[in-house]
């Protein structure tokens, strides 16, 4: 299947989504495979060459360079709701960067913001036990801990000076 074909399907994917959460109130599980494609093409992620759990591909660009990347999404329905969390971060797994795409209710990515596995660690480390265990972590708190690495209106934004941390 060549790129082309890929993109109207991611396309019509996105569509898809956003009617029937329209018309059911449910959603269809597809934000994870949507981060994926998303994910590499916009910050020029590589494909492994061989499969590796907990693992999604390869960078080539920035701090990303060489690292193993984890791509992880969410939708984010209702902008000011808070509680949203991300899927659950496997710190055992072999990745060294995290990226979490972020979607629209019409599945269109908004944000696309990384974090290195050593502040993630950090960061659940301060967290209750359960939470630490599940790997589980809050959408406002991973923005705090990562970098903004793309935006719809600018691309690619990283270059190792701006960050969401404090000083």
């Amino acid at each position: 299947m060549n790129t082309i074909a890929v993109d109207k399907l991611m396309s019509e994917t996105r569509r898809l989504a956003a009617l029937f959460r329209a018309n059911t109130g449910s959603v269809l599980p597809v934000s994870a495979e949507l981060g994926r494609y998303d994910a590499a093409k916009l910050l020029h992620l590589k494909p492994l060459k061989e499969p590796m759990k907990g693992v999604d591909f390869l960078g080539t660009l920035g701090a990303y360079a060489g690292k193993k990347i984890l791509v992880k999404s969410r939708v984010v329905f209702e902008e000011g709701k808070s509680g949203c969390r991300i899927g659950q971060l496997n710190i055992d797994s072999p990745w060294e960067y995290v990226s979490l795409v972020l979607y629209t209710a019409q599945y269109q990515p908004f944000e696309i913001y990384g974090a290195a596995k050593k502040d993630v660690v950090d960061t659940l480390d301060k967290m209750s036990s359960s939470r630490r265990q599940r790997g589980m972590m809050s959408l406002a708190k991973f923005k705090v801990i990562s970098q903004l690495l793309w935006t719809p209106e600018f691309g690619i934004e990283w270059d190792d000076i701006w960050t969401n941390q404090k000083a």
